[in-house]
């Protein structure tokens, strides 16, 4: 057995010390020489930052969902549900953040100042929600959906607006949510794979995120003809990922099989829905196996990652400080 492979945490432990970084933090905030010195914006930042930490204590495993536009990656979670809970048929100007969590069902807009809207599952549908987009002068970008399902009590999934040059104004939004997640399911489709600019997003938004889990799907597989062409796209993407993901081996999936067969319709690919049923059942299980492995170290982990990204953006704000003198 290797060295490392014996070392063991004490997720208690840890946490007292990330307990112990944030009370060193509040001296900075609360004494007035270095309130002086550090001025108003940097100790804004650190009050943001603090209050940010803590209220991620509490929440459950945070899985994001992402990928350009149009890839999927709603259809696949209302696969993961068995309910087509995530509007699917949007435009550039209908699409919005959703967070699902455990709850009794409930669907509320947030919008700017603190203020929530009440919605109904008829409202959450296309045609629906681009009249409210257009009441709120465009202003909804976050929906916060609670369904009593039973793997929304082990997770909270974050699904995303889709990457690409119409929705820049989401990046942040997205770039947000990555900094929440535990693990990310970046979802690509088996027709246009991981091109350059898919890859480069992985590399310089997700894989930062060091202790964050990654899980690469190829959707859309049941356009493929035949197992056979099935496994040359497999090699494929095992070679398009060997350098910049080592060791990841990516899924192929279909959220269209998955939803035909959990409500008994005609599959989409006869000579496929064997393999594509399979490997949904794989991917399921192996999701949740490696959020069973993570609950005790997520909150650690977690923490981890947010004081990096604070420590990365007030020392931005140093450097422009020094520079300004």
């Amino acid at each position: 057995m290797e060295w490392n492979e014996r070392i063991t945490y004490d997720p208690k432990e840890l946490i007292q010390l990330m307990e112990h970084r944030l009370d060193k933090l509040r001296l900075f905030q609360y004494d007035a020489r270095y309130r002086e010195l550090l001025g108003p914006v940097f100790i804004e930042k650190l009050v943001s930052w603090e209050k940010n930490i803590k209220n991620r204590r509490d929440d459950p495993f945070t899985i994001v969902v992402c990928g350009e536009f149009k890839r999927g990656k709603s259809s696949l979670i209302n696969a993961f549900l068995w309910e087509d809970d995530v509007t699917t048929n949007v435009t550039t100007e209908t699409v919005t953040l959703n967070r699902l969590s455990y709850g009794s069902h409930s669907n509320e807009a947030v919008l700017p100042g603190g203020r929530r809207m009440r919605l109904s599952d008829e409202e959450l549908e296309r045609r629906n929600l681009e009249k409210l987009v257009q009441q709120a002068g465009g202003k909804i970008q976050q929906l916060e959906l609670k369904r009593p399902f039973g793997l929304l009590q082990q997770v909270t999934i974050i699904d995303t607006p889709g990457l690409g040059d119409s929705l820049k104004d989401f990046s942040s939004l997205v770039g947000q949510a990555l900094q929440q997640a535990d693990a990310v399911i970046y979802v690509f489709s088996v027709s246009y794979p991981l091109s350059r600019t898919e890859q480069f997003f992985l590399k310089t938004e997700v894989l930062p995120q060091k202790y964050t889990d990654i899980f690469l799907v190829g959707n859309y597989a049941d356009m493929l003809r035949n197992e056979e062409e099935y496994g040359r796209m497999r090699e494929l993407l095992l070679q398009k990922t060997k350098d910049l993901l080592p060791g990841l081996t990516p899924w192929m999936l279909s959220a269209l099989d998955e939803r035909c067969a959990q409500q008994g319709q005609e599959r989409p690919n006869a000579l496929l829905e064997g393999l594509l049923g399979e490997q949904f059942a794989k991917f399921l299980e192996t999701l949740q196996r490696r959020i069973g492995e993570r609950r005790e170290l997520v909150l650690p982990d977690r923490m981890q990652r947010m004081f990096q990204g604070m420590e990365q953006d007030l020392s931005e704000i140093l450097s422009a400080m020094e520079e300004g003198r």
